[in-house]
């Protein structure tokens, strides 16, 4: 198998399960601006859209206003996020082994924020990117396009993981190679890819 130097993580579904926290702020957030629940479609939809993209998908004007009640809703349910199993032990073994270690994620800042200081995940991520960094979030591949610049990455020497089909795009549109972490998903891009069932897989690619 290929190995790797740099590993960029997705953030919700890849390293931190916070699904029943998503699900519950952004029904929140509906409730105060809406007055109603998220339908179950809605539900499904938001989850790997941009906090934009997904207020926007509700009628919503998208603003800093918009955006920070959202995030204090998400704050609100942060008890219900946790690191999926085995990834703290292995984000500490690539530490020892001197892999860079990134996260790309299309939350805000904020929310960015609040999931790196989940449950032992702080420190041990070198650097992050989010939707509030670039101009096109993913599926774009400029998230990744700002670690291969910042740090002078090699192409083929950088994988993305994720959970998500948005992931893969971005990881094609950068040209680097991808992962789909089976713990976080039941999709994926009719184009192939490589395929990680548990976190210690991880430590294969490197």
């Amino acid at each position: 198998m290929k190995k790797y130097k740099n590993i960029i993580f997705d953030c919700d579904g890849t390293l931190i399960d916070s699904n029943e926290a998503s699900v519950k702020a952004f029904n929140e957030f509906a409730k105060k601006k809406l007055n109603r629940n998220l339908t179950k479609r809605e539900e499904e939809d938001f989850f790997h859209s941009t906090t934009m993209e997904a207020i926007k998908a509700l009628g919503i004007n998208f603003d800093e206003k918009s955006a920070a009640i959202l995030d204090d809703c998400f704050y609100k349910y942060t008890n219900l996020v946790v690191v999926f199993d085995g990834l703290i032990e292995v984000l500490k073994e690539l530490k020892l082994r001197n892999i860079h270690v990134g996260m790309a994620t299309n939350r805000t800042l904020a929310g960015a924020e609040v999931a790196l200081n989940t449950k032992g995940l702080y420190g041990l991520i070198d650097d992050y990117t989010c939707a509030d960094f670039v101009e096109k979030p993913k599926p774009s591949g400029e998230m990744i396009d700002y670690y291969i610049k910042k740090y002078d990455f090699k192409k083929d020497e950088t994988i993305m993981l994720g959970n998500s089909i948005t992931d893969h795009m971005a990881a094609l549109d950068a040209k680097i190679d991808y992962a789909y972490c089976m713990w976080g998903t039941n999709e994926k891009h009719e184009l192939s890819a490589l395929e990680l069932n548990s976190p210690e897989e991880i430590l294969e690619l490197v």
